[in-house]
């Protein structure tokens, strides 16, 4: 799964324009503006006091911009993470956040019971129950391979795991673009053979003039 991820990343964020414009397109048509509350008590007023609270609450964490940024990740690595905490400096009464987080703070790093895999411990029905964080992104620091006892039990609860399972008891996502990885890098080297060759027929292209008279 990781290998995979990585591969994603490179191919869709870094060295195809294709792919990164239909993941950006399919974030935006899904995201969009952002959700929208809409109440539909007796009280009118109370509707539209909550309705607007919640458009300010939700533009004072850039509650769009990171659901795009989640959808992203849907894509590209396949499961994106986030977690409720208390922000004290959200510009809000209500200082509940939404912090985006992707998924390699959750890998499996440690051996538990019978219920805990892939990065966290999960119930009979498989349902999760504890998320286990790493105090830091594995890929920022030199030293990470020493840090395999620094990771934070997480409530479920406080959590937001999205993936699509494809097979009966997945639990981890895998990134939507594994199947199309290899014609990604194809569509590329097709792209540059093709210049190639344009640059190499005008290389050899020329005009040769003669005060000879014209012959036969």
């Amino acid at each position: 799964r990781k290998t995979v991820r990585q591969r994603a990343r490179y191919e869709a964020l870094e060295n195809n324009s294709y792919a990164k414009g239909m993941i950006l397109a399919f974030a935006n048509q899904l995201i969009g503006t952002g959700p929208r509350l809409q109440l539909s008590t007796r009280d009118k007023k109370a509707n539209t006091r909550v309705e607007r609270s919640f458009a300010r609450w939700a533009e004072s964490i850039s509650l769009a911009e990171k659901l795009r940024t989640m959808a992203n990740a849907y894509v590209v690595d396949g499961e994106p993470f986030a977690m409720f905490v208390t922000n004290q400096r959200v510009e809000h009464e209500v200082k509940l956040d939404v912090v985006p987080l992707e998924c390699d703070y959750f890998e499996p790093s440690y051996t538990g019971g019978s219920g805990t895999s892939d990065g966290a411990d999960f119930d009979d029905f498989n349902n999760p129950m504890r998320w286990h964080r790493w105090a830091e992104h594995p890929g920022e620091s030199l030293t990470f391979s020493n840090l395999k006892s620094s990771t934070t039990p997480v409530d479920a609860s406080q959590v937001i795991h999205i993936h699509r399972p494809d097979r009966p008891g997945q639990r981890r996502g895998v990134s939507h673009l594994v199947t199309a990885l290899p014609l990604f890098a194809m569509h590329r080297r097709f792209k540059l053979a093709t210049l190639a060759a344009a640059e190499t027929a005008a290389n050899f292209a020329g005009i040769m003039h003669t005060t000879n008279p014209a012959q036969d």
